[in-house]
């Protein structure tokens, strides 16, 4: 249709900053999605189990706004402010807990569509996030063996002017195993605005590779999601050989929807990716 995007992007990491271990994480982004990133990591206690986490994000990205998700009807281009303070606890590799308090800024502006139906407007937000992860997947992005179960609850409260009020629960599940160069990996992914917020941090997102892969990034979103996918893929080439490329071959199959209020969850058709 005459449009293209691109995204650059360059991690910095300082290890063993101070003698305790300390971790400071840079991300740096330029295209669709651009800003910067930037967290530092320090655990603490014996064998670094506990850990403080704080963290500053600015970002900027371009949200095209859909109808049915096929008829792009307008577009926004999203700036985020954010910051956040997380204090875990990872009693084995495996397991991580944790609580944060967060707060930031979400500004939209509007770049395609009728200003009547998509007006330009800001939110603020602030509260506190729990969450809990067990990831004993051996690849982030082609797993062969593992689990990774993450659970997180985020409590929207009016602090220092926000105006979100509220709670979104998340829960995704993904299990990998392998056959000699075959692997099979399911998943599951759920989201739920307990309220029903239209704010845009309650949203849930689908769509895009492995999340409803025949629709556009991000063009389903809804405060209640859900999506089901299982994926079989296969590593060619000579995988014994010094700088051996890492190429798959497979195929997916995921159906999932997205509804406006709790009431509707489960209702009508699912999409199939």
């Amino acid at each position: 249709n005459g449009r293209s995007s691109y995204l650059v992007s360059a991690e910095l990491t300082f290890n063993d900053v101070n003698r305790i271990g300390g971790k400071w994480r840079n991300l740096l982004q330029l295209g669709r999605i651009g800003g910067l990133r930037s967290e530092f990591h320090q655990p603490f206690g014996e064998g670094g189990a506990f850990y403080l986490q704080p963290m500053l994000q600015f970002r900027g990205e371009s949200l095209p706004i859909w109808s049915g998700a096929v008829v792009q009807q307008a577009e926004y281009r999203l700036r985020r402010r954010e910051f956040a303070l997380e204090a875990g606890y990872s009693p084995v590799p495996h397991w991580r807990l944790g609580l944060a308090v967060f707060g930031g800024k979400d500004q939209v502006r509007r770049v395609i569509g009728d200003p009547q139906d998509f007006p330009s407007g800001s939110e603020r937000y602030a509260g506190l996030r729990a969450r809990a992860t067990w990831d004993s997947l051996d690849s982030i992005d082609f797993p062969g063996r593992g689990v990774r179960a993450n659970a997180e609850l985020l409590a929207f409260q009016p602090w220092s002017g926000a105006a979100l009020d509220g709670q979104v629960a998340r829960i995704s599940v993904d299990w990998a195993r392998s056959w000699d160069r075959y692997h099979l990996l399911l998943g599951t992914r759920l989201a739920s605005a307990f309220d029903d917020q239209a704010s845009f941090q309650a949203q849930s997102f689908l769509g895009g590779f492995l999340n409803l892969s025949g629709y556009a990034e991000r063009s389903v979103l809804a405060p209640q999601a859900a999506l089901a996918r299982a994926v079989l893929y296969r590593r060619t080439g000579d995988t014994s050989a010094l700088f051996a490329l890492p190429l798959y071959l497979g195929a997916s199959l995921e159906a999932g929807n997205a509804w406006a209020r709790r009431s509707q969850f489960g209702q009508g058709q699912p999409i199939f990716g």
